[in-house]
Formats: C-alpha cells, sequence, structure tokens
C-alpha cells in the first residue's frame, strides 16, 4: 500500500469527480486500526455514520427514513468542511429498509466533501462486496466506479 499521506492526497484530490478512498476489510478490529492511523493524519475524528442516522431518524416515521439518509449525511459534511472526513461504523447505510445503495450514496457525499470510507467487505477481481457472503445484508458492486488506485484492501 502507498504510503498513507501519498494515498490520501492522490484519492482525495479535489479536482476528482467524487474524492473518494475507500480502506476495505471484513474484520472491524482491522478497519478500526486503521481509523486509528488515518484519524491522526487528517487531524480529524471520524464520524460514526451509523450513531449519526440513528440518532437522526430516531423520531422519523419508518417509511420515511430512506428519504431523510441524504440530507441528515450531507448537513454533517457542511459542517465539517473542507474535509476529508473518515467515515467509521456505515452499516446502516446497508439496512434494507431504508433502500439506499450505499456506493451510490458515499460517492454522491463525496462531491460535497472529499471521504475517506472505512468499508467492511471485500475486494477482489474488481468487484467491491458489503459484508460477507451469506449475510443478511450482503451486496456486490461488480465494477464499482471509483477511481482506479482509492479502493484499498487492509493487509
Amino acid at each position: 500500500m502507498m504510503e498513507l499521506t501519498a494515498l490520501l492526497a492522490h484519492c482525495l484530490d479535489k479536482q476528482r469527480r467524487s474524492p473518494c478512498l475507500f480502506f476495505v476489510h471484513e474484520a472491524m478490529n482491522q478497519l478500526q486500526r486503521m481509523a486509528h492511523q488515518i484519524a491522526q493524519v487528517v487531524e480529524q475524528a471520524p464520524l460514526d455514520v451509523g450513531l449519526l442516522l440513528s440518532d437522526a431518524l430516531l423520531t422519523v416515521p419508518e417509511q420515511r427514513r430512506g428519504n431523510r439518509v441524504q440530507p441528515v449525511l450531507i448537513d454533517a459534511l457542511r459542517m465539517r468542511q473542507p474535509g476529508p472526513i473518515l467515515w467509521t461504523e456505515i452499516d446502516l447505510l446497508f439496512e434494507p429498509s431504508l433502500a439506499q445503495d450505499a456506493l451510490l450514496l458515499l460517492l454522491f457525499c463525496s462531491r460535497q466533501v472529499p471521504l475517506i470510507v472505512l468499508w467492511p467487505g471485500s475486494f477482489h477481481d474488481n468487484g467491491l462486496a458489503y459484508a460477507k457472503q451469506g449475510h443478511a445484508h450482503y451486496r456486490t458492486w461488480p465494477r464499482p466506479e471509483v477511481q482506479a488506485g482509492c479502493i484499498q484492501t487492509i493487509v
């Protein structure tokens, strides 16, 4: 893996259409270790997406929650500009009742502020997967439209 600082600079260039960098691993402890390293480089606390959304959507009627996801995320991004913002605990984005395409949503949000995303899943043969096969929310993107080199598997 490239030196972290150089990798961040490469993938988070604001001239890119969607400045976003994904760190991928199936094990949460590996993602948490990476979050600690990244937070030191960007000198900003991570944004716990699950906590943010659960707090914001708690009082919203269930049938309207999916419509509130994007506005809640965009508001949180605006408060933390100029970025980059480290996103952790993204699992709630895959909740079927919210009816979100998590990857598309993340790429859209990265057009507002550069994002670093800790992605619990895998990246093999140019295909990105969320969770492990057999998990209730398992999902794949065969050829995600992410800049080359901006999906990094944590070793």
